[in-house]
């Protein structure tokens, strides 16, 4: 049997485990690629493979390959590593993205576990290159599980990374790159994440691929293995070895795109995807991952970004405030007649917009990502006024600060909720211009009305009645899109 004919028979065989990725994998455009090690997919769809390597895995090793390199393109992780990141990442910050996103890819193909190659990245599996074990828990985005990795790496300056005792320490097949959208909900899947995952499954039988002929990280974790760019290719089946999919950095084996998958192509398998789930769930509902449900929802019908609605609520709230222009002698009209016996008109002076964040620190609002989103108000309203002042209020005012960066923001309260008392407090000792809210809603409203302009950053689930409860004359935005931070 040829390599090629390996390679279809790996295709095909996809589709016993995830019938409804079938208009991607199928789609996908294949280049042999001899030398570069690995499988690979770009963002453009097509699918570069080294015949030595897919000989050397064989079909079913090689059909969790294909899959996890579909789920990159799926995902958009390209596109994601770079609006996390910026274009200009390092080294060390694609490895770590690599990491997080495979491990979001890993729960989404739980079902294929058994076939996941040597190496391949898990939770509970040890990452001796940035010494540190991936013991975080399950059903997290990839932007979390980057920040969870970078804690770590953090806890861990000076220290040597840590012996592989067990094999589990490098990356899973095809690398990854961001995701915002793909927490994993595995829908009654029983995912048996932790080092358990080590034990008992095929392609965990305590060697590492990775071990020799690898530099060790700088101390503290920071280090990262070539990205594959005129270099020699990393190891199979190690961060870095995929694809331009991955962390949109392109390799030198990748062809120019026709442009038809942007057209035209990925539409048409998402479509045909979301129909193949639509008919799997209603004989067998529960089966297919909800975070790829999500994801394939947002590609054929995207909602407007909750925090682009958000930067232009605060946005026009503190442009256009209520008493924004004042008038005075102190500056010369520009109608001013010329001549010392002229009367004197009043000059027209513009003051600077007064906005304030209030956030709802009460028990309800202790949660990470609802932290995460709360600094990401402050942070669009950084990004507009240069520094804004901040109050923390749970039954009442707990603090206030002015903060110039959302690092010296205080987190201070826990206690009850009492909204409406802490706006009519902040609005007639301040006289803001306008008022930013970060809450659940938890709250009673009474019938006060502001002088303040008032913006409600919502942080809970908008079919709640907390939501419908806020009053109508606040707008409110609802702050969907999770580990938004």
């Amino acid at each position: 049997m040829t390599p090629r004919q390996l390679l279809g028979q790996a295709r095909v065989h996809t589709f016993e485990y995830v019938p409804y990725l079938a208009s991607y994998i199928y789609s996908l455009r294949e280049h042999e690629t001899p030398g570069i090690g690995t499988a690979a997919v770009d963002d453009a769809g097509n699918l570069y493979w080294c015949p030595e390597y897919i000989t050397s895995i064989g079909k079913e090793t090689a059909a969790y390959v294909i899959a996890h390199e579909a789920l990159h393109l799926i995902f958009d992780h390209h596109r994601r590593a770079v609006e996390m990141l910026g274009e200009d990442m390092s080294e060390s910050e694609r490895y770590i993205c690599n990491i997080a996103a495979d491990l979001v890819i890993e729960q989404t193909l739980h079902m294929m576990r058994h076939l996941r190659p040597d190496g391949a990245v898990h939770l509970g599996a040890k990452v001796p290159k940035l010494g540190i074990k991936l013991d975080f828990p399950e059903n997290k985005s990839m932007q979390e599980y980057y920040r969870l990795i970078c804690e770590k790496l953090k806890g861990n300056q000076g220290n040597p990374p840590e012996e592989n005792e067990d094999g589990d320490g490098a990356s899973d097949s095809g690398d990854g790159q961001a995701d915002d959208g793909d927490k994993q909900q595995d829908s009654g899947s029983g995912q048996d994440s932790g080092a358990g995952d080590s034990g008992g499954e095929a392609g965990n039988d305590g060697s590492d691929p990775q071990e020799d002929g690898e530099a060790d990280a700088p101390s503290g974790g920071a280090g990262a293995p070539p990205s594959g760019q005129g270099e020699a290719p990393p190891p199979p089946c190690s961060p870095g070895s995929g694809g331009s999919c991955a962390d949109g950095q392109r390799r030198p084996y990748e062809v120019e795109s026709d442009g038809s998958w942007e057209a035209y192509g990925e539409d048409m398998a998402a479509a045909k995807a979301e129909e193949a789930i639509a008919e799997i769930e209603s004989s067998h509902p529960g089966t297919v991952p909800d975070n790829l449900k999500e994801v394939l929802k947002q590609k054929l019908r995207p909602q407007p970004d909750p925090f682009d609605q958000l930067r232009s609520a605060v946005c026009t709230s503190v442009a256009s405030p209520v008493g924004g222009r004042e008038f005075s002698h102190r500056r010369i009209s520009r109608k001013q007649p010329p001549g010392d016996d002229q009367p004197l008109l009043h000059g027209r002076i513009c003051t600077q917009p007064h906005a304030v964040v209030i956030v709802d620190t009460s028990g309800s609002m202790l949660g990470r990502e609802t932290k995460a989103k709360a600094l990401s108000v402050i942070g669009q309203g950084l990004r507009k006024l240069g520094r804004v002042k901040v109050y923390c209020a749970d039954t009442h005012i707990r603090s206030n600060k002015l903060v110039g960066t959302t690092e010296r923001f205080e987190w201070v309260g826990g206690g009850g909720t009492d909204m409406a008392k802490a706006i009519e407090e902040v609005d007639r000792r301040d006289k803001p211009d306008s008022i930013i809210l970060v809450t659940d809603a938890e709250t009673y409203w009474t019938a006060y009305k502001p002088r303040a302009r008032i913006v409600v950053a919502y942080t809970g689930d908008p079919s709640s009645r907390w939501c419908s409860s806020i009053p109508k004359r606040y707008r409110t935005v609802v702050l969907e899109r999770g580990g938004a931070a």
